[in-house]
């Protein structure tokens, strides 16, 4: 078995010592464009964000199974906006999910922003992934 880091456990806690925070203004349909939970210096003081589809139109094929819902079709994507010290925005990496209900744990530290897409005619709740809230 693997050791990480102290710094790897600073940067994402172990899931079982995170709680949700659901973000104002659920249930979210469309674009989402430069989400922040700003904490003191910090423009994302958080380590994720988790989604669970509420409505997805006719159409949108979906597969239940005993471990997990997912769709026939990209549900949900996820881009990091990050910032350099001239303040000009970059993009990071970009998470896309067929899933019903995930998390994505971000993957650069710090990151300024997100921008979330949802699929057309999907409507989604979004909570951030927190620590002892």
């Amino acid at each position: 078995m693997a050791e990480l880091p102290i710094s790897a456990i600073f940067q994402t806690p172990p899931f079982w010592l995170t709680s949700e925070e659901a973000l104002p203004g659920n249930p979210y349909d469309d674009t989402v464009a430069f989400l922040q939970r700003i904490r003191g210096l910090q423009s994302l003081d958080c380590f994720g964000i988790k989604w669970n589809v509420q409505f997805a139109p006719p159409g949108y094929g979906l597969v239940v199974n005993n471990a997990e819902n997912r769709f026939d079709r990209r549900m949900i994507a996820v881009k990091e906006i990050l910032i350099d010290s001239n303040a000009n925005l970059w993009d990071g990496f970009l998470h896309e999910s067929d899933q019903a209900q995930g998390v994505f744990t971000f993957t650069t530290w710090p990151l300024w922003a997100i921008n979330i897409q949802l699929s057309p005619g999907v409507t989604a709740d979004l909570f951030w992934v927190v620590v002892f809230t």
